[in-house]
């Protein structure tokens, strides 16, 4: 049967959030397969003579040399999932309804459409100012050192 996916108010979200992934995941993939590859070889080696198991391993060895490539990689992508505009305007201009009215998109309707562009500015500088707090407070979490 035919899903109008865009069409309806439950579904136009999860839908752009899907095409949303979808686009960035090269960018993470050959950005986390790089950082992948730096990792030594004879580190796994030598925690698999020790006795590390796969889970122990994936732990202590790849994930806490990817930790670096992982913040950034996650704080690039939520700044660019945070500031999304082309996506939804694209695919559903905001509706059906409000369902897909996304910040981005009342900043640009309000500074563009309706010709309010100090409103449409502050609204910016507010996103703006969002976005870097919650990027410093991701970074100091996830690049905490576990003791």
């Amino acid at each position: 049967t035919y899903v109008a996916w865009l069409s309806r108010a439950d579904l136009a979200l999860p839908s752009v959030i899907a095409v949303g992934i979808w686009k960035g995941l090269p960018f993470t993939s050959v950005v986390l397969l790089a950082g992948l590859q730096t990792i030594p070889g004879e580190l796994r080696e030598a925690a698999e003579v020790d006795g590390a198991n796969a889970l122990q391993r994936l732990w202590h060895i790849t994930i806490q040399h990817l930790r670096p490539v992982l913040v950034i990689t996650l704080v690039l992508r939520f700044a660019w999932a945070f500031n999304t505009f082309d996506l939804a305007y694209v695919l559903t201009n905001g509706g059906p309804g409000y369902s897909t009215y996304l910040l981005s998109i009342y900043m640009y309707l309000t500074a563009f459409s309706f010709r309010e562009l100090g409103y449409g500015s502050a609204l910016a500088a507010v996103m703006l100012l969002i976005l870097l707090v919650l990027a410093v407070v991701f970074i100091r979490t996830v690049s905490r050192k576990d003791d």
